[in-house]
Parts: C-alpha cells; sequence; structure tokens
C-alpha cells in the first residue's frame, strides 16, 4: 500500500459535535480525495481493522463507511483483493414517474421528454446521465429502488408527483442522497419540493380587466381538480383558482362557477368538457374566463361569444395550440426540471441536505397571440 494513501487518509479530521455520522464524515474524506485526484482509480485502501486504528474510530463505524463508499461505486471492496479506488462511473439522475402522475398524458413520451429537457440544460453536464422509469408504487420497495439506484451509479433522485405508497422508499433514499419531488411534497422526510407559484400570473391575467371595470369573471373545470388537495400537494389547478378567488376579493367581486364532474370521475373527458361549454354559454358575451384546461380554452374561444380566456397546461405541445385562443399560464415540466437541478447541483459532493426545503418558481405567462386576440 502507497505511503501517500495512508497518510492521506490519515490527515481525515471529525467533527464529533456535528450531528453527521462519523461513518458519513470518514466517507466524504475518502471521496474528497478521490475528487481532487490525491487517490487515484486503482488504489489500494487500508482494511477496515487498519481504518479504525488510522482513523481513531470503532471498527464498525468503518465498516459502515466502507459500505457507503462502496454503495455509492466510490470504491470497490471484495475479501481477497481489499478495498480499492473504482473506476471513474459516469453518475446519473434517476427520474421515477409514478402511473398516476402521467395517465392524463396525452402524449406521455413528450410529457417525460420535457422533465429530462430540463434537467439536462440544468444540470450543463454532457457527461451526466439521466435514467427515466415508470413505478408501480405498490410494488416499489426500500430495498428495490436503493438496490437499483446502486447498480445504475445515481446519486440524486427526481420524482415527479409522487402517490403515497412511494413516500417511505423516496424517503429512505434521501437518507444517502439528495431527492426532488416535484409539485407534491413528501412529509417528514428530507425529500425537496419544487412546485409553482401562481399568484403573480393569475394577478398579471386578470389586472387589466379589474382595471377596466369587467364585472363577470367566471372559473370553468371540474370540480374534482377543485376539491381540497391532498397534503402537501400543490394543485395548480386549485391554486390557480385560490388566487382568483383572493384578486377579486380585494375588489368585492365574486368569481362566477361553471363546474361539472361532482360525482365519480367517468372516462370520457370530452363528454365532461362538453357539459362545461354548455353551461359556460350561459355566462355574458365578453367575460373574463378561467380555463381548466388546454382543450377545454379552446372550445370556449370557438362559442365567439368574445370571452377573455386564460388557461395552465404543463405542457409544450397544449402552449402551441393554446397561445392563438388564450392566454397561457405555462407551467412547464423543463421548468421544473431546471430548478430541481439547480437545487441537486447544490448538494453534489457536499453534505446531505439535514432538513427538506421547498422550492417556489413562477410559470411563464404568454399573452394570447396579437394577429389573433381580437381584444
Amino acid at each position: 500500500m502507497e505511503n501517500h494513501v495512508l497518510q492521506s487518509i490519515q490527515r481525515i479530521t471529525f467533527d464529533r459535535n456535528l450531528k453527521t455520522p462519523l461513518h458519513l464524515q470518514l466517507g466524504r474524506g475518502i471521496e474528497a480525495l478521490v475528487m481532487d485526484g490525491t487517490l487515484q482509480p486503482g488504489d489500494r485502501l487500508p482494511n477496515v481493522a487498519d481504518l479504525s486504528v488510522l482513523c481513531g474510530i470503532s471498527k464498525g463505524t468503518a465498516v459502515r463507511a466502507v459500505e457507503e463508499l462502496r454503495r455509492r461505486l466510490i470504491v470497490t471492496a471484495k475479501r481477497r483483493s481489499g478495498i480499492h479506488v473504482a473506476e471513474p462511473l459516469n453518475r446519473a439522475v434517476e427520474i421515477l414517474f409514478c402511473n398516476a402522475g402521467i395517465q392524463d398524458a396525452s402524449s406521455p413520451g413528450d410529457f417525460m421528454g420535457q422533465l429530462l429537457d430540463g434537467l439536462r440544460i440544468g444540470y450543463d453536464d454532457p457527461q451526466r446521465r439521466f435514467v427515466a422509469t415508470i413505478v408501480d408504487g405498490h410494488a416499489l420497495s426500500v430495498q428495490g429502488l436503493l438496490a437499483a439506484a446502486e447498480a445504475r451509479a445515481v446519486d440524486s433522485m427526481v420524482v415527479y408527483r409522487p402517490d403515497q405508497c412511494v413516500f417511505s422508499a423516496v424517503s429512505a433514499a434521501a437518507r444517502v442522497m439528495p431527492c426532488v419531488s416535484l409539485v407534491r411534497r413528501i412529509p417528514d422526510s428530507r425529500v425537496a419540493c419544487v412546485a409553482f407559484s401562481v399568484e403573480k400570473a393569475v394577478e398579471q391575467f386578470l389586472s387589466p380587466f379589474l382595471e377596466e371595470g369587467a364585472k363577470v369573471f367566471a372559473y370553468v373545470g371540474q370540480f374534482r381538480l377543485l376539491k381540497n388537495s391532498k397534503d402537501g400537494y400543490y394543485s395548480p389547478y386549485r391554486l390557480i383558482y385560490e388566487a382568483a378567488l383572493d384578486a377579486l376579493a380585494e375588489k368585492e367581486i365574486g368569481l362566477t362557477l361553471c363546474l361539472a364532474n361532482k360525482k365519480p370521475y367517468p372516462e370520457d373527458i370530452g363528454e365532461i368538457e362538453d357539459r362545461l361549454v354548455k353551461r359556460a354559454k350561459r355566462l355574458p358575451d365578453g367575460a373574463v374566463v378561467l380555463a381548466q384546461t388546454g382543450t377545454l380554452a379552446r372550445k370556449l374561444s370557438d362559442l365567439d361569444k368574445g370571452f377573455h380566456i386564460a388557461t395552465y397546461t404543463e405542457y409544450g405541445r397544449t402552449l402551441k395550440l393554446c397561445r392563438s385562443k388564450a392566454t397561457v399560464i405555462y407551467g412547464g415540466l423543463d421548468f421544473l426540471g431546471r430548478a430541481a437541478a439547480e437545487y441537486l447541483k447544490k448538494y453534489m459532493g457536499q453534505n446531505m441536505p439535514e432538513k427538506q426545503e421547498t422550492v417556489l418558481i413562477e410559470p411563464q405567462v404568454v399573452e394570447k397571440t396579437e394577429s389573433q386576440s381580437g381584444i
């Protein structure tokens, strides 16, 4: 064993006043030596008994440190050949899509691609790999998720709209790598949450009409998407509805509701939207309307009642289809991906987050195309 290996490891310092366990302090110290080139691929490290003596820690602590480094593919550890610095392997981000999170997407491939594009832009690292997986939450175990992450050299994780059945597995992953949940918060965990804050966007759309003295404002959509959100779910539909109520309340103006689907959710979305359009016909010409979805906004625009319409979408494709029909509050998945990447980059090679953080970002407001506006 090379002297520089022993000397370098011996210089690793420990702070027993920190909440960070000693095995993680040792592991991060060795990882830092690998990252700065002090330890090279193939260098042999002391065995766990020698590590414990060299660093003044228990053998159990040394074993846990080596196991953590092996799990993260920083070292290899074999019974006969010993512990060695591993050959470099490009790190990966694991992106989990729960079935329920993408079931309403008309084009799941484009939907997932937007998020991946945002992550790539945010990381700006051509060597980083991105592994996307659609999971059945009920079949996902803590051991299975961690084993898959280890096999894929995953050092961070992003999960889109997680179901409750994946909470425990993702929470466990967040104890060993930084994790981000998009749109829905995972309670009692270290998993950061990235979501949209829509208040300013709604105010930006409504303000000109309030200043002009408009009196009729309406919300058209499905009742099921306006119900009280489950814990931690930043539902954009609910948030836009609440932001509109607050903005209008300041002017002592009510919000007319055109809602459907108070009964169990049927499969035919088109039938629901057609019922909503019939109800919206009763609104006076020139009403200011918040349409829940892009397809609904297009149908309302075709009524030729001079409605001033805004809608929300996460899809770039819907943005292109709707911008000539309505103002679009665009909460693109690429925006979420970039924000998630910026958060995760803070912890590359650094200490793990010790508490849950919430990152709220502003959606883009895309005004209705002027050539077809009529406003």
